[in-house]
C-alpha cells in the first residue's frame, strides 16, 4: 500500500518567482541527491511538475503545484518506504521553507 504525503507552502514571493525557486530547488536535489545513488526523471508542464524518483527498485512519485500563493508538493511514498515518511515529510519541509523565505534567492539542498 502506497503512503501519500502532502505539504502546502504559502508564499508572497509571486508565481514567477517562486516557480523560478522550485526548478532551481529540485535541480539541485536532483544533482545532491540523485548522483549514482537514485534515478530520477522531472517533467514540466507550466507550473506543475511530475517527479519520478527511482531507489531499490521502488518508485516515488510527486507533483509540484506553483500556484500564486501557495505551492503543493504531493509525494507518493511505495510500501518500501512508508516507515521514512517523517523524515521525508520533514526533509521536504525543511527545503520548502528555505526555497520560499524572502530575502533568500538560493536555498542549500
Amino acid at each position: 500500500m502506497a503512503k501519500e504525503i502532502t505539504i502546502v507552502f504559502p508564499h508572497t514571493l509571486g508565481q514567477e518567482e517562486a516557480h523560478a525557486r522550485v526548478v532551481d530547488a529540485v535541480e539541485r536535489a536532483r544533482a545532491g541527491y540523485t548522483e549514482g545513488v537514485l534515478s530520477s526523471d522531472v517533467t514540466w508542464n507550466g507550473r506543475h511538475a511530475d517527479l519520478a524518483i527511482g531507489a531499490l527498485g521502488q518508485n516515488i512519485l510527486a507533483q509540484i503545484d506553483v500556484e500564486p500563493q501557495q505551492v503543493r508538493v504531493s509525494v507518493t511514498l511505495p510500501w518500501l518506504f512508508e516507515r521514512l515518511s517523517g523524515s521525508i515529510a520533514d526533509r521536504i519541509t525543511q527545503i520548502g521553507r528555505s526555497t520560499f523565505q524572502i530575502g533568500s534567492s538560493r536555498t542549500s539542498v
